[in-house]
């Protein structure tokens, strides 16, 4: 499926390829602009859910081996997974309202898979 990872790299290269297709069929929409935007919000969504995933593992195992750190925490709290929150949202507040209805109905279609998947 979509998680099959490369042997040599360890990415998953079968959802990368349907990303790249989704991508693609973008394009007809008029502009790259719309494909970057659509990008973007995705990115961001997902840079936002790592911090939310650090700030909540940090909380619920402090003790737990990590091989990085996260500099500047104040009583177990990292900060800077905050500030990479505001920055995102920040940022997804520029763009256009077109890239999140598609986002939006790609959720709700993934959604719906996973849904019937399930069954």
């Amino acid at each position: 499926g979509l998680t099959k990872v490369s042997r040599r790299r360890k990415t998953p290269w079968v959802g990368g390829l349907v990303l790249a297709g989704g991508a693609c069929a973008l394009l007809p929409l008029g502009e790259v602009k719309a494909t970057a935007s659509v990008s973007s919000l995705g990115i961001l969504i997902v840079f936002v859910g790592v911090q939310l995933a650090m700030i909540r593992l940090r909380r619920a195992r402090p003790d737990a081996m990590r091989p990085f750190r996260v500099p500047l925490a104040v009583r177990g709290f990292p900060p800077l997974p905050v500030l990479g929150i505001v920055a995102c949202a920040v940022l997804v507040t520029r763009l256009p309202l077109q890239a999140w209805l598609i986002v939006a109905g790609l959720l709700v279609v993934g959604l719906v898979a996973q849904w019937w998947r399930s069954r």
